[in-house]
């Protein structure tokens, strides 16, 4: 007797969610990239989301021809996307302050899981898991990005506060300070930081040349500059 042959529409279920995480995973260093690749890192980005989502709708078709066998053993627990989400909450809201990671997870969380979860019709229990997944993501995700949403403003008024005590300064001593704590505490009582983060989250300065202050807006190579002589802000990139 010969032995039966493997499932091919398994197989091919299995395959495609292999390609599937594959997919997901290369988004983070796709983005990661982009500093180096500009819109090439972007547009490979949004290929590999656009993909990972044709991939979804795929494997809904097929897990719902094949039956609830198809979806294997799951274990319904939120315990590692909270962790996860946790993690990235710390490390991307508090520590980089970049917003880059979150933004990624949110689109995973919106354009991957919650179709997942509508396509799950037949296990309403797995689908609902998903959509609670989703959110739990989403949930943190936005948090972050509000944190740097804020702590970018946070950095203007404080930006604010030492261009008029640079400025002070110069209209008292005739030239600009050869450095910020020059200002202290004449003008200020202390050089204060740039971002409640616990990197990149400091102004600098030079007084060489062209006298200008700066702070990391988008770590780690987006900087937000002020020229004192033209007394405007720029970007550098």
């Amino acid at each position: 007797m010969k032995d039966p042959e493997p499932d091919s529409g398994q197989e091919k279920l299995r395959i495609l969610r292999r390609r599937r995480k594959i997919a997901a995973l290369a988004v983070p260093f796709a983005v990661l990239l982009t500093p180096l690749l500009n819109e090439a890192a972007l547009l490979l980005s949004a290929g590999l989301l656009a993909y990972c989502l044709i991939l979804t709708v795929e494997i809904g078709r097929m897990s719902k021809h094949l039956g609830p066998a198809s979806s294997g053993p799951v274990k319904l627990t939120a315990a590692k996307t909270i962790g996860w989400a946790a993690a990235i909450l710390v490390f991307d809201g508090l520590v980089l302050g970049q917003g880059i990671i979150s933004g990624v997870v949110l689109a995973y969380a919106v354009l991957l899981l919650v179709p997942m979860g509508i396509l799950t019709r037949k296990d309403t229990a797995l689908g609902r898991f998903r959509l609670k997944k989703a959110g739990i993501l989403a949930t943190a995700m936005l948090a972050v990005l509000g944190s740097i949403y804020l702590n970018n403003r946070l950095a203007e008024r404080m930006a604010d506060d030492l261009i008029s005590g640079v400025v002070q300064y110069k209209e008292k001593h005739g030239q600009y300070p050869e450095q910020l704590q020059d200002l202290v505490p004449e003008f200020m009582p202390g050089i204060p930081a740039a971002k409640l983060t616990l990197s990149y989250n400091n102004f600098s300065y030079s007084s060489r040349t062209s006298p200008m202050l700066w702070y990391v807006e988008l770590p780690p190579a987006v900087r937000r500059i002020y020229y004192f002589e033209s007394g405007q802000w720029g970007t550098l990139y």
